[in-house]
């Protein structure tokens, strides 16, 4: 149990209840691995290690402001 936490177990946990959750929710795509290669394919994103990012910090700061006034107007704080 010591080396589940200590090599990552609970990040790895993290991820899975994350992707549970927005799958539930209709927030992700069915096959997400399909949806971000399409974004590299189209240049919106670029694959680092295992992961993907955004190539272009005015889109990024773009989703980042429509999330921000979302939550403003559903009367949440901004996380």
């Amino acid at each position: 149990l010591v080396a589940f936490f200590r090599f990552g177990g609970f990040q790895g946990m993290q991820h899975f209840v994350l992707r549970r959750l927005l799958a539930r929710s209709g927030r992700l795509p069915g096959q997400p691995g399909e949806f971000f290669d399409q974004a590299v394919r189209l240049h919106l994103m670029q694959r680092v290690g295992f992961g993907y990012r955004f190539i272009h910090a005015l889109l990024l700061d773009h989703f980042a402001d429509m999330r921000s006034d979302k939550m403003r107007t559903e009367g949440r704080p901004p996380a």
